[in-house]
């Protein structure tokens, strides 16, 4: 009993992780109106933002997996929940769209860590025959918090939080924790 819950434990604290990648991404993507009229910002300058997150998200993936092996993986991956939770609270005060721009990049290379590494460690959680089922849950996480947190901030990005929002985070919960009854039983 005592793997399954650490089993758990890694699963749901890994998940998260991976989860504010993609609930950082749909705010954005969503509020990118409000952010042109607040800011006056550019076609152009809301381009270049989303454009630095995604390159800097991609493009140092292959280096972040392995300086995660040279200095250690969970280190590297929480140095970059670190960097992202300093981008986003940085990007939540700016008023700027330059700094905006910037905070996105340093969210994109936080991200480039926490993608390569969240795999390599949630995989070392599970014995050789349920690596399989590992990697599947960690699909599961990003996919269904992309879904849902694009659908819980569509609606209200920018105004207030009601209860479709509890709705939507209880049905994560209750979802998780089916997959993670029947995957890792």
């Amino acid at each position: 009993m005592h793997i399954f819950s650490r089993q758990i434990w890694a699963v749901t604290g890994i998940g998260l992780g991976v989860a504010i990648l993609a609930m950082v991404w749909s705010i954005a993507n969503t509020a990118l109106s409000s952010i042109q009229k607040d800011l006056s910002a550019s076609v152009l300058q809301l381009q270049w933002m989303m454009n630095c997150f995604g390159i800097l998200l991609c493009v140092p993936l292959l280096t972040m997996g392995k300086l995660g092996d040279a200095y250690g993986r969970k280190r590297l991956f929480l140095w970059g929940l670190i960097g992202a939770l300093v981008s986003s609270v940085i990007a939540g005060f700016a008023n700027h769209i330059g700094v905006l721009i910037a905070c996105m990049g340093l969210f994109g290379l936080s991200g480039s860590a926490i993608l390569p590494l969240s795999q390599a460690l949630l995989v070392h959680q599970f014995p050789e025959s349920q690596k399989e089922k590992a990697v599947g849950l960690w699909s599961i996480f990003a996919s269904m918090s992309i879904a849902h947190f694009y659908s819980c901030f569509r609606d209200y990005a920018g105004t207030h939080l009601g209860m479709e929002f509890l709705l939507h985070i209880g049905s994560i919960c209750v979802e998780l924790y089916e997959y993670l009854r029947i995957c890792c039983s």
